[in-house]
């Protein structure tokens, strides 16, 4: 199989140049999807991400999915993540609209924040 212009591009995209940056969104990725406490130590190296790179758009779809976890995991009150959660989600569509991790976040807010079912499946849909 051969790809061909955007098709490749898509999969070969990189969405920063800092290696460092990168590494902080892997580990990230890394203790929020061990969920519990850990998702406050995944959300601190999505925040080192963008400290370092501004412009890292999936590092600020971290800090979404990260804050609605700790919402969800009742370590946070919903409505005190909210703001944070749902400006790091448009922040990430903002840099760079092909993130479907920014959809997600999106998606996930809507689901898990303000229970928003027809906002939540328009923004899955996108992710998917």
């Amino acid at each position: 199989m051969t790809l061909f212009g955007k098709d490749k591009e898509m999969i070969t995209k990189t969405y920063t140049q800092n290696a460092e940056a990168y590494e902080l969104y892997l580990k990230g990725r890394f203790y929020i999807s061990r969920r519990g406490s850990a998702i406050m130590t995944g959300l601190r190296f999505f925040k080192q991400a963008i400290a370092i790179d501004p412009d890292y758009a999936l590092a600020y779809a971290g800090i979404s999915f990260a804050s609605i976890l700790y919402a969800a995991y009742n370590f946070v009150p919903g409505k005190q993540i909210m703001r944070e959660a749902r400006k790091a989600a448009e922040a990430a569509l903002a840099l760079d609209d092909s993130v479907s991790e920014g959809y997600g976040a999106l998606g996930y807010y809507y689901s898990c924040l303000e229970v928003n079912w027809v906002e939540s499946k328009k923004n899955f849909l996108k992710a998917i």
